[in-house]
């Protein structure tokens, strides 16, 4: 029984350190996926908020490595009617990670828990 749990531990650190490329982070409160190659926020607590580069899964990292959460957007609010697949823009709020999906999609993430709330479009 120790062993496998130890081989979670294994495994759940090698996927966080092989997911999250430190020098594709921000430590601004916003990014937007157009305009750079950031795929990630790091806030100043240490959490990290990072968009895989399907541009539709966000991963939450705390600041001791551990993954808290992982949310497929799409998968959760549907696909757009109008442009891609995929996550344009996300942007700390104070009531989680805010996203941009699609033409004009919105989101926002819950920070604790990765519970997602859909906006809709415009």
């Amino acid at each position: 029984m120790h062993f496998i749990f130890l081989l979670v531990i294994l495994v759940s650190t090698q996927i966080t350190a092989q997911t999250v490329d430190a020098t594709k982070l921000s430590t601004q409160s916003e990014v937007n996926f157009i305009q750079t190659e950031k795929r990630g926020i790091q806030t100043k607590k240490g959490d990290i908020f990072w968009v895989h580069s399907d541009l539709k899964t966000v991963l939450c990292v705390d600041a001791d490595k551990n993954i808290r959460w992982k949310v497929n957007i799409i998968e959760k609010c549907g696909k757009p009617m109008v442009g891609a697949a995929e996550i344009r823009h996300i942007q700390l709020t104070k009531k989680g990670l805010g996203i941009t999906y699609g033409k004009h999609n919105y989101a926002v993430l819950d920070a604790k828990t990765g519970n997602v709330i859909y906006f809709g479009s415009d």
